[in-house]
């Protein structure tokens, strides 16, 4: 296995707005435009990347505790693969806010793809039943 990461350069979207505009015809695709995929997708998410702040604080004792150590280690792995990936370990700091973005980039995706009857790529709607239809 071997980094790149000093060779190949790759800007995937240029801000955060532009993040959440490029993945709005491929979010709801991703979980095969099931609303049940998008409600187990947004439960791990949150489950794994947010309640753990959200608990620490909540909680108190010996539960706080526990749950902060938890929320320590999980840093001390995001860091490591930080380090590994030449990446600044202060960026883990942003993991709870990130998956908070990618959870409203799902939820705006489901809505629109379902509010618009299908996908709207590149000024054109492809209709929600054709790509239903065409999938593998």
């Amino acid at each position: 296995m071997i980094n790149g990461k000093r060779w190949v350069k790759l800007a995937w979207y240029h801000s955060l707005g532009g993040f959440v505009r490029g993945l709005e015809k491929n979010g709801f695709s991703a979980l095969r435009f099931s609303l049940l995929r998008v409600f187990a997708f947004l439960l791990v998410t949150l489950s794994m990347y947010v309640l753990p702040y959200v608990l620490v604080f909540a909680s108190s004792g010996p539960a706080r505790m526990a749950l902060a150590s938890i929320v320590l280690f999980t840093h001390v792995c995001y860091a490591v693969a930080a380090h590994m990936l030449a990446m600044s370990p202060v960026l883990t700091l942003l993991v709870p806010f990130a998956s908070l973005v990618v959870v409203y980039t799902f939820l705006r995706s489901t809505f629109l793809t379902l509010w618009r009857g299908g996908i709207t790529w590149r000024e054109t709607t492809h209709p929600l039943d054709e790509l239903k239809r065409n999938m593998i």
